[in-house]
C-alpha cells in the first residue's frame, strides 16, 4: 500500500516513474503493436476469408445491419473487421491497469532497455 506524502488531490489521477533507453527493441516494438491491436482494436469478429454464412451469422448476432454494406467493403478491401467497448463511466482504475499492463510486457522482453520504477497506482 502506498502513503502519499506529497500534494493529494480527489481526482483519479496517478504519477508513474519509469526508464528506458531513448529506442525500444524490436522485440519491445512488437509487443506494443501485439498489445494495442490485442486491447484497443476489440475482438476480431470476421475476416476477408470468412464465409458468406458467417458474415450472415454475424451481422445478425451482433445487430450490425446499419452497418452491413460498411462490413461487406472493407472485407473485399482485405481487412478484418473488430469489435469492442470502451467504458468511460468508470473512475480511471482500467487505465492505470493499462499502464502497468503494458509496461509489464515491455519489461518482460527487456529489462535492460525498460525499467519499471514507481508504477503502482494503489492508493
Amino acid at each position: 500500500m502506498k502513503i502519499r506524502t506529497d500534494f493529494v488531490t480527489n481526482s483519479s489521477s496517478s504519477s508513474f516513474i519509469v526508464a528506458c533507453k531513448d529506442e525500444l527493441t524490436e522485440e519491445q516494438k512488437t509487443a506494443v503493436l501485439n498489445f494495442v491491436k490485442n486491447e484497443f482494436f476489440g475482438k476480431k469478429i470476421l475476416t476477408p476469408n470468412s464465409t458468406e454464412e458467417e458474415i450472415r451469422k454475424v451481422i445478425e448476432d451482433e445487430s450490425l445491419d446499419y452497418k452491413e454494406q460498411s462490413i461487406r467493403k472493407a472485407l473485399k478491401e482485405g481487412k478484418n473487421i473488430h469489435k469492442g467497448y470502451v467504458v468511460f463511466s468508470s473512475s480511471g482504475y482500467e487505465m492505470s491497469d493499462f499502464f502497468q499492463d503494458f509496461w509489464e510486457q515491455l519489461s518482460k522482453i527487456d529489462s535492460e532497455n525498460f525499467t519499471q520504477i514507481d508504477t503502482d497506482f494503489e492508493n
